[in-house]
Formats: C-alpha cells, structure tokens, sequence
C-alpha cells in the first residue's frame, strides 16, 4: 500500500471534472513524487487534480520518483530554488492523502 500526499489542498471542481473525463479516455497519468524514506508515503511533487481523479476512477497513477536535491523549474519562477526535499520539509503534513493498495 502506498499513501501519496498531496502538494495542497485545493482543487477546482470543473477542472476535476474535466481532468476525470479526460483519464477515462487516456489512462494512468504520470506523477512525480519524491520518497522522503517514510514507511509506504510518498510526496507528490505535482498533480493534485490528477491523483484526485485517479482516486475516483480507480486508477493506480504511474510514479515517477525524483532525487531529493531536484530542482522543480516551475517553482523557481515563485522564487523558489530549494531542491524537492526542502519543499516537503516545509510542506502541509496535513494534506489531503490519497491511499493507492497495491502500489
């Protein structure tokens, strides 16, 4: 069993929506996570919408798991140039976490 916790919270219901609709013609999507060494969790780097979705439809996501020093080029245009582990470090604990059995 893996846990996968979200990068946040939010989520936009039509953009759910319309993301479900599109994996139920285009399957599992890719998601980069990062393994912080915690028992069966796992940070996902991006794609809250898509895990949601993967979690309605019953999908188990592909995960594409990245080196803990990482630079994520979408964040160094916030500012942000930390590596994904200082990203989970600072990170929610509390996010929404999706649980995947036989991943």
């Amino acid at each position: 069993m893996m846990n996968i916790i979200l990068a946040h919270n939010h989520f936009d219901k039509n953009h759910l929506e319309a993301v479900v609709s599109d994996m139920e013609k285009l399957g599992a999507p890719e998601i980069r996570c990062y393994d912080p060494d915690y028992e069966n969790f796992v940070f996902a780097i991006e794609g809250c919408h898509r895990l949601r979705a993967c979690e309605i439809l019953g999908i188990e996501p592909k995960l594409i798991f990245i080196e803990p020093d990482t630079k994520i080029t979408e964040l160094e245009d916030l500012d942000f140039d930390g590596g994904v582990e200082s990203i989970c470090e600072i990170g929610d604990y509390d996010n929404y976490t999706i649980k995947f059995d036989s991943i």
